[in-house]
């Protein structure tokens, strides 16, 4: 080949005589002819891969990584730009292919269709916070509030890099990522966050994404000092200098602006029982401006906002503001938030709370205990709810007139206030009412437990106690007490969780009650001498004051009565016959409890060989007759006593099944004890002890021989 003048193209081959550059269009059709002539199949093959290892090379070189890009188009000496189909990128400008150009090659070169690289639209994601469309593309956010904003990007050529603007009063402002205001990602959906949004940066926000053919400057310069040495390849070069990076015609914006939302302020409240229709009454207080714009919100775990389009609600728009739900569920109660937006940019915003009543019972008995005048509140309640945050669950026990369930109604009205659905459980009910709830106080206050509906209850309510926020009160007597704690899930709660309210009013809890059901009964205090409660006329009329002894009183405070205190007074106030008792009316047995003992007595008279009924009453009258009265099962006498109350009162012999043992015997006493526990007895430090002073009485007054007995023992005095 004969010598050709420098810079020319690398690879030349002779036309004619003439050194002429190898194309890529003669350099396929040669490796074509020579395929042909060799008998292989030519149109299987390409120049293709006589191009692998040049992008390896052109690193190793230092060429820059978006110009290494760039050469995989083709190029030719005679084309301004051709930017080929199968890469499916733009074309700049209109292409002229070369005249010696083979026809079928021209097919290459025709325009592709496809545009720059540009956001298609601009979404903004508030899903934790409060943001209203007002118009296309045009936002108000809440004041202090997070906001989200994601770009749709469509393009051929692949991104190489995001940027975002915002423009404040015509000045456009280059932001950056930061810890505390802007967070970027740059993933297929580049997305501005901006935290604790706030008056300064309202504005319009901008995404701009660049390709990777828009070249920089300093790119450029690279690509002109490695390519000088090919002429058309640095035209090429040029040209692409001109590719924008992006669209700046119909580049997408949004503007945002903020407002203001206190939702510590007062709310409207609204209550209304589960089925029935409830309008939310939002008016317009600018008469003067039109509303372009209504949302309604409500709180869950974040502010989200209504389907207004759904059948049940109506209302909620431009011309009617208000809001109707047409029948109301146990998920509608909560709070809710309303915002009307007007033409001229300004808001107005209302906060509504909605508390439903599932249960109309319960309802009621809330509204009658908050005008009891005669309820205080003692200060076990407090200990209760401290129980009932740190547990979720807590067992209120007592006896009879311990005012369990009115702590209950006490916590309930506490926890109403609180925005809590109060709920009183029946166990034989579907328990999964219960548990497809939120925030829930629920009371189960049932006089007939079992322990398989308990055990029940709980398994399906303890999955979901805690991310449904769900409190439960039980309440129990002290008699079934041992059926709550054989539930496993309640036997696991710490001792604390278990409340025991039989002595937990103080005295002056106790006087401040006394007090108030004194004034609603319309009884005053006076020395004895002035006392008039035996007046038979005062007794049946209580429009007329009844005075009552001051002494008695001051006793009063500091008895633990059998069926409560709180009963035991509002049953001695109320009725005036009960009024000349005095003190003896808190200090004595009740009747029923006389009954109950007398009928034991008699039942194991007449069956002399039923032990069991034996033993019961055997035990009672041992803790009575024991100076301490208490009952160590230790005591090496306990056998030997026991036999001696067998003789004397029922003439019974004990003869065990084994002669000089008393296994069998101590056997049976441990289990009579066992059935009176929490019902007669309590079992305290080791020993077991009457529940109540009050059965020394009772059991005292159950049999006629027991007076005769405790003359003749000498232990009369403990009794009276």
């Amino acid at each position: 080949m004969p010598a050709v003048s420098a810079p020319s193209p690398v690879f030349l081959y002779l036309v004619q005589g003439k050194a002429t550059p190898l194309t890529y269009t003669a350099f396929v059709k040669m490796l074509k002819q020579n395929l042909s002539r060799l008998g292989y199949d030519s149109s299987i093959y390409s120049g293709h891969s006589f191009r692998r290892g040049g992008a390896a090379l052109a690193l190793e070189c230092g060429l820059p990584a978006d110009l290494i890009q760039s050469q995989d188009y083709r190029c030719l000496k005679r084309f301004e730009t051709i930017l080929p189909e199968d890469i499916k990128c733009p074309i700049i400008s209109r292409i002229v292919p070369p005249e010696e150009t083979d026809a079928v090659d021209k097919k290459q070169f025709q325009p592709v269709s496809g545009s720059l690289p540009h956001v298609t639209n601009i979404l903004l994601e508030s899903k934790l916070e409060l943001s209203v469309k007002s118009k296309e593309n045009e936002f108000v956010i809440l004041n202090g509030g997070n906001v989200k904003i994601e770009c749709n990007v469509k393009s051929y050529i692949p991104v190489r890099l995001v940027t975002w603007q915002k423009e404040i009063n015509g000045e456009i402002i280059q932001i950056t990522p930061s810890e505390e205001k802007y967070k970027m990602n740059f993933g297929k959906r580049p997305s501005l966050t901006i935290d604790h949004f706030n008056a300064a940066d309202q504005g319009k926000y901008r995404c701009i994404v660049r390709n990777a053919i828009g070249l920089s400057n300093e790119i450029f310069g690279s690509c002109m000092i490695y390519m000088s040495s090919v002429n058309w390849l640095t035209r090429f070069v040029k040209v692409l200098q001109h590719i924008p990076a992006f669209h700046t015609d119909d580049m997408m914006y949004m503007t945002l602006h903020t407002y203001d939302f206190n939702s510590q302020s007062v709310p409207t409240v609204y209550n209304v029982y589960k089925g029935e229709a409830i309008t939310m009454e939002q008016h317009s207080d600018n008469q003067q401006q039109k509303i372009i714009a209504v949302k309604w919100f409500k709180e869950s775990y974040t502010w989200t906002e209504l389907d207004i389009s759904n059948e049940q609600y109506s209302g909620g728009v431009p011309d009617l503001p208000s809001l109707t739900m047409k029948i109301t569920t146990i998920g509608n109660a909560g709070k809710y938030f309303c915002l009307l937006i007007y033409d001229n940019g300004e808001t107005q915003m209302a906060l509504f709370k909605l508390k439903m009543i599932p249960q109309v019972k319960i309802y009621q008995a809330l509204l009658d205990h908050r005008e009891d005048k005669t309820f205080i509140q003692p200060a076990i309640c407090d200990t209760i709810d401290k129980q009932l945050q740190e547990h979720n669950i807590v067992v209120i026990t007592g006896r009879e007139g311990t005012g369990k369930s009115k702590i209950c109604l006490e916590l309930a009205s506490l926890y109403d206030e609180k925005d809590y659905m109060v709920l009183k459980v029946d166990l034989s009910e579907n328990h999964t009412i219960y548990t497809d709830i939120v925030n829930a106080l629920l009371i189960v206050d049932d006089q007939q437990y079992t322990q398989d509906s308990v055990n029940v209850f709980m398994k399906h309510l303890l999955p979901v106690l805690l991310d449904r926020n769900i409190k439960v009160i039980l309440t129990c007597r002290n008699l079934d007490l041992e059926i709550v704690r054989r539930v496993p899930e309640i036997n696991k709660l710490k001792e604390e969780a278990f409340i025991e309210i039989n002595i937990s009013l103080t005295a002056e809890e106790k006087e401040k009650m006394i007090e108030r059901y004194l004034e609603v009964y319309n009884i005053a205090t006076s020395h004895s001498i002035d006392s008039n409660f035996r007046d038979p006329i005062i007794l049946h009329d209580s429009s007329v004051q009844v005075k009552l002894d001051v002494d008695a009183i001051k006793i009063i405070k500091n008895e633990e009565p059998w069926t409560g205190f709180p009963l035991s007074l509002s049953l001695f106030c109320s009725d005036r016959n009960c009024l000349h008792l005095g003190e003896k009316y808190f200090t004595n047995p009740p009747k029923f409890l006389l009954k109950e003992l007398k009928e034991l007595y008699k039942t194991a008279r007449k069956a002399s060989n039923c032990i069991d009924k034996i033993n019961d009453y055997c035990i009672l009258v041992y803790i009575m007759n024991n100076n301490d009265h208490q009952l160590d099962l230790n005591d090496h006498n306990l056998c030997s006593q026991i036999d001696g109350f067998y003789q004397t009162l029922f003439q019974f012999k004990y003869i065990p099944e084994k002669p000089g043992s008393n296994e069998d015997q101590k056997k049976t006493i441990e289990e009579s004890l066992h059935r009176m526990n929490n019902k007669y007895l309590k079992f305290h430090e080791g020993v077991y002890e009457f529940i109540h002073p009050c059965l020394l009485k009772a059991v005292f007054l159950s049999s006629d021989s027991m007076v005769d007995y405790l003359l003749l023992n000498g232990s009369l005095h403990d009794i009276t």
